[in-house]
């Protein structure tokens, strides 16, 4: 088995919801619990802006930004 599906099926199995995102920010992939938690089908979630989900934006992007860059 892959390392990419074992990912897959670790991320899917987990009861806390998982969010990846890329280097621009944007949501690459979602769990079954992010959805439960949003109410947001995975497809609406994905390619949305990640620091739009939170309520001080602009320092979540930082924060992204900051780990993206080490």
């Amino acid at each position: 088995m892959s390392l990419r599906l074992r990912c897959d099926r670790v991320n899917q199995a987990s009861l806390d919801p998982l969010v990846t995102i890329s280097p621009a920010g944007k949501i690459t992939d979602v769990n079954t619990a992010t959805e439960l938690a949003t109410g947001l089908k995975r497809d609406e979630l994905i390619g949305q802006d990640f620091a739009n989900y939170f309520t001080e934006p602009d320092k979540a992007r930082a924060g992204y930004q900051k780990v993206f860059s080490l």
